[in-house]
């Protein structure tokens, strides 16, 4: 600190938060440079700098470029971890405080209700901003009514919400919705199927390496599809790509895709991700070609095929049929010895051929909701 002696003796942090906020990606790619440029050429200026940001593709891009190895940490804050639970449960302890405080006259020394409290905090799973929607929608002076948004609040997050129903989590559905309008609207296709794959069977592939297989996706455009997602969806670094999968940082953005009321032109129909996984199921099943790296993507696909078939809708069940009628098991050495593992889907694969002596005629126990 030699050269300014006259400023300060010990370094001044500036907190920036929020930077993905700003509406210029390019501004914000330019100003972190900047920053970066600042520290390389001034070695002792009395300053430090701490970004906040979700981990947007373009910053993790701009931060990954040799010139900044060096210049600064880097730190990732997994949603869900222990510290960010605790954080979540004193935040939300500290605002539902200050409310009761605030409507004394109406609301008990007892408020909310510990299970209530537990629910919540739960539900947001060390998701802070998850809370702070919570804590704004239960203040609300519009409605001037605490406990009864909190009631809102707790059958909302426990299934309950109806169409006309509030929803307190307006402002996170809000946001989801912009983050999915940022993707191009010539890859939001593929973008919403890989969504619809991760959403329905988290930890079932193994690695985004064949959840990309599994999808027939080419890993650049499968990766390419996901960059404007970074913020909701964790997408490892190419060189855990083959032990790591794509995984929804919280329940409340999976939630959102299956509500349509919530997420609108973002919906992910179940009728329709079943069919896409149970056709896509079969194609990996009829060309098998026995390989060793493909084995985890027939294994997942057997066990689909087995298990959610019977959940298929009127309208694909005919296409099913027929392509099951041409479809050879003793062709794939590998499916036909499945079918008898009880840890590759054997049971499965009995309740399946139940399921379709069922259909002939709807004789026999049919558990089929579409039959």
């Amino acid at each position: 600190m030699a050269k300014y002696p006259h400023i300060v003796r010990e370094p001044l942090l500036i907190i920036l938060d929020g930077l993905d906020e700003c509406k210029d990606k390019q501004a914000q790619c330019e100003f972190i440079d900047l920053i970066s440029t600042h520290v390389r050429e001034v070695k002792e200026f009395p300053l430090r700098w701490m970004i906040c940001s979700r981990p947007e593709w373009y910053l993790k891009s701009t931060l990954s470029d040799a010139d900044f190895h060096g210049v600064y940490e880097r730190k990732e804050v997994e949603v869900d971890d222990p510290e960010a639970r605790e954080d979540v449960k004193r935040l939300l302890e500290t605002g539902l405080g200050k409310i009761r405080k605030r409507y004394k006259d109406r609301l008990p020394d007892g408020w909310p209700p510990k299970h209530h409290l537990r629910y919540i905090t739960t539900a947001a799973s060390g998701h802070l901003g998850f809370v702070s929607f919570i804590l704004r929608f239960i203040e609300d002076e519009e409605y001037d009514d605490p406990d009864g948004q909190l009631q809102i609040c707790v059958g909302f997050l426990g299934g309950g919400g109806k169409i006309g129903v509030i929803n307190p989590l307006h402002a996170l559905d809000l946001l989801y919705r912009q983050i999915l309008s940022n993707v191009p609207r010539n890859r939001l296709p593929i973008t919403m199927r890989i969504l619809g794959l991760v959403a329905s069977h988290p930890d079932s592939l193994h690695s985004s390496d064949n959840q990309a297989k599994f999808l027939n996706l080419d890993q650049t455009i499968f990766h390419q599809s996901l960059q404007h997602l970074h913020s909701v969806v964790y997408v490892p670094p190419t060189e855990a790509s083959s032990t790591t999968e794509i995984r929804i940082y919280h329940a409340s953005f999976s939630d959102f895709l299956s509500d349509s009321h919530r997420s609108g032109e973002f919906y992910l129909d179940p009728a329709v991700v079943i069919r896409d996984l149970v056709f896509q199921s079969l194609d990996h099943m009829e060309n098998d070609d026995g390989s060793p790296s493909n084995e985890a993507v027939i294994k997942f696909s057997a066990s689909t095929v087995w298990g959610s078939s019977r959940f298929l809708s009127n309208d694909f069940l005919p296409t099913f049929i027929s392509r099951l009628e041409r479809f050879d098991l003793n062709r794939s050495t590998r499916v036909h010895t499945m079918v008898g593992a009880h840890k590759f889907g054997g049971l499965q694969f009995a309740e399946f051929i139940e399921w379709l002596y069922s259909l002939k005629g709807c004789s026999g126990p049919c558990r089929s909701p579409s039959c």
